[in-house]
């Protein structure tokens, strides 16, 4: 899954619009708007910031291979 789509995903789940996430961010909604539309990534304060919101690692943020961050959690453990 997509960075953009987790992202979609994630703020649906809590019910959040688009402006209701960049305010908890401090972003603009377009900024959000961007991330959602795969036109831009955040920096890594913001990623890290989204990972605590929304409680998953930035691991699963960023890596499409895994659809959930349960699934990170489980295949770095294998390793």
């Amino acid at each position: 899954m997509k960075f953009q789509d987790k992202i979609v995903r994630l703020r649906k789940a809590k019910g959040w619009s688009q402006e209701d996430l960049a305010g908890q961010m401090n972003v603009s909604r377009q900024a959000i708007s961007r991330w959602e539309g795969g036109t831009a990534l955040p920096d890594a304060m913001n990623l890290v910031e989204l990972s605590k919101l929304f409680g998953v690692t930035t691991d699963y943020l960023l890596n499409e291979a895994y659809a959930s961050d349960y699934e990170f959690a489980h295949d770095s453990i294998r390793a």
